[in-house]
């Protein structure tokens, strides 16, 4: 069983890359799998990862942007791996 967990949030981000290398880091860690796409306005993501992992992949992501909350947030169970690889993008700015 696996959970997919959706998630943004408005926030100025400065260091985009520090955070997006720290995002890596945690990516092959805990093996989730999902895009998550960061910006200087907030953050965006559709991740996917095993039951037991919810509450530690979560608790980073905050950690890592400084974040008390989600703007919104939705988790979902599934059979099967929903995503086939992992991404983190940094969103370019126009």
């Amino acid at each position: 069983m696996y959970n997919i967990f959706t998630f943004y949030k408005f926030k100025k981000i400065i260091k985009l890359k520090n955070k997006k290398k720290l995002l890596d880091n945690l990516l092959k860690k805990e093996n989730f799998r999902g895009t998550i796409i960061i910006s200087s306005e907030g953050l965006n993501g559709t991740i996917s990862f095993g039951v037991k992992k919810y509450n530690l992949i979560k608790k980073n992501i905050k950690k890592i942007f400084n974040l008390k909350t989600f703007d919104n947030e939705n988790l979902s169970y599934y059979k099967y791996q929903a995503f086939h690889k992992g991404k983190i993008k940094i969103k370019k700015e126009l």
